[in-house]
């Protein structure tokens, strides 16, 4: 992993330690809740996009293989092999950590849900059961999104096109009340780290091209030389 990858993973965890020691986290939380019309329960889409997506990938590399398309199975296998460390990773993260959920697994219709801002202080790191931080189903949505822009660098701007569904699903988490701001702000910088460095294994090598050259010296001796772009 190169460094700027590398320094996403260790910045991941500021922003829970910035926004819980502010507040912000359940400040946030009650904006998205009563302002921007969020609510548990609010859509399932952005639940199921991270397994339906790997799937594809997974399913759609095998087929690629199987009829020697090697430039479709590339993108997919770099796809899936990016969820797949990003789920992994962000799994160890959540019992590492072992924050608790912004409802804290309570009953969504009490009144009082959006008044309890202790609840976005609440870890019980090392504790065998899913937690909250980081946000699992953004950071493999920018995992793959991040995939695909580094292993099929010559689309140009049609390489990015992951970024926006990744950030629908990002959006879904919040709204939907399954994750605090944080949590999904981490899951963007490890899931852009390990799909960015996943993607570009998978690159193919740009064409270089190039040709020898004879010339003559002064002295009458000959200089044999090579030229290429890179």
């Amino acid at each position: 992993m190169e460094p700027l990858p590398l320094a996403f993973v260790g910045e991941s965890a500021v922003p829970p330690l910035e926004m819980i020691g502010t507040g912000a986290d359940h400040r946030l939380r009650v904006i998205g809740q009563r302002d921007l019309g969020g609510r548990p329960g609010l859509e399932d889409a952005s639940l199921y996009a991270p397994y339906v997506l790997a799937g594809g990938a997974l399913v759609g590399a095998e087929l690629a293989v199987l009829h020697g398309a090697c430039r479709w199975a590339r993108p997919q296998a770099a796809i899936a092999q990016a969820m797949g460390l990003t789920a992994a990773t962000t799994l160890v993260l959540k019992w590492a950590a072992g924050r608790n959920w912004p409802n804290a697994g309570l009953d969504p219709s009490m009144p009082d849900r959006l008044e309890h801002p202790e609840r976005a202080r609440d870890f019980q790191p090392f504790a065998w059961r899913m937690s909250a931080w980081p946000s699992g189903h953004t950071a493999t949505l920018v995992a793959a999104a991040a995939a695909l822009r580094t292993s099929l660098p010559e689309l140009g701007w049609a390489a990015w096109l992951g970024y926006p569904v990744a950030g629908a699903v990002a959006a879904g988490m919040w709204l939907n009340d399954r994750h605090w701001a944080s949590d999904i702000l981490s899951g963007v910088l490890i899931g852009e780290a390990v799909g960015s460095s996943v993607g570009k294994s998978f690159a193919t090598e740009p064409a270089r091209s190039g040709s020898w050259w004879v010339q003559r010296t002064r002295n009458g001796g000959l200089v044999l030389g090579y030229w290429s772009s890179w």
